[in-house]
């Protein structure tokens, strides 16, 4: 998955820069520590998990979970896309407090055997529009 970068890395919100680990796990060249996503990055990795992450996945909070998996081995068919992107839209407006939604689009891929998704948000208390935009497709 290919994820949009920007050049606005420190975003804040009450006083708070949001920060979460490289899920990478690639070691910082000088503190030789594990390196941290910040800003935008870090809610943009945490909007993927949501979507990569089933429900009854996550230990102790089974209802997390955007389902997405599943769907994807359903036939590839407008129904089916829409269904992806309501998954995503519940999702991301349940667990993802720091954002507030403006588009989401899920266009079928047929010739890649996948979906091209398109999501679009705001920070909150930020003016800021920031985009995602992946190919989710299955893998076994």
């Amino acid at each position: 998955m290919a994820i949009s970068q920007s050049v606005q890395d420190n975003v804040t919100y009450q006083g708070r820069t949001f920060s979460d680990l490289d899920l990478n796990f690639l070691q910082h060249p000088a503190t030789k520590d594990i390196r941290k996503k910040v800003g935008e990055n870090s809610i943009k990795q945490s909007i993927r998990n949501l979507i990569m992450t089933n429900p009854l996945e996550k230990p102790f909070q089974p209802e997390i979970g955007c389902g997405v998996y599943n769907l994807l081995f359903e036939p590839m068919m407008p129904i089916t896309a829409l269904e992806i992107r309501e998954s995503i839209t519940d999702v991301i407006n349940s667990y993802e407090p720091r954002v507030s939604l403006g588009t989401v689009q899920v266009t079928e891929n047929s010739s890649m055997d996948g979906y091209d998704v398109y999501i679009s948000f705001s920070i909150i208390n930020s003016e800021q529009l920031v985009a995602i935009d992946f190919f989710l497709e299955r893998m076994r």
